[in-house]
């Protein structure tokens, strides 16, 4: 570490006070379940909810029908900088950084597009990326 500057990810030169989140990332991937609607680690207290569940999922359940948003953004992080991929997606189209940060934020999102019949992706997106902390603390996308 030299003039408060360590190596991170990649060997890129990353401020100490920077946090990285590929630990819980990966901690999360350990807990994948189908349904996609265990809380532990997201804020209770900030979701969306929706009239769509999973299928075989209990409608009257609010958890199924509700996309919660993660600690890290609700919670630990003062500043989010997204990096848009142009890649097109089957489900979404060309989202861009909205999908990055709709899909990668919140839980419960396996619902959105669970065939390539059924997709609400269109809804799910933008109502998502809306929620205050979202909005407040992406500073480039």
């Amino acid at each position: 570490m030299a003039g408060g500057i360590r190596s991170g990810l990649g060997g890129l030169a990353v401020e100490p006070q920077i946090r990285h989140v590929n630990r819980e990332a990966d901690e999360a991937q350990k807990k994948y379940t189908e349904h996609q609607t265990d809380t532990d680690g997201y804020d209770i207290s900030v979701y969306k909810e929706f009239d769509w569940v999973m299928t075989g999922a209990d409608p009257k359940n609010p958890v199924n029908r509700r996309s919660y948003l993660c600690k890290v953004i609700s919670q630990q992080v003062t500043k989010v900088v997204n990096v848009g991929v142009l890649k097109d997606h089957a489900s979404a189209g060309i989202t861009m950084a909205l999908k990055n940060m709709s899909h990668g934020m919140s839980n419960n999102v396996c619902r959105t597009h669970p065939s390539s019949d059924v997709n609400w992706c269109d809804t799910f997106i933008p109502t998502i990326v809306s929620l205050r902390p979202i909005r407040e603390k992406v500073v480039l996308h």
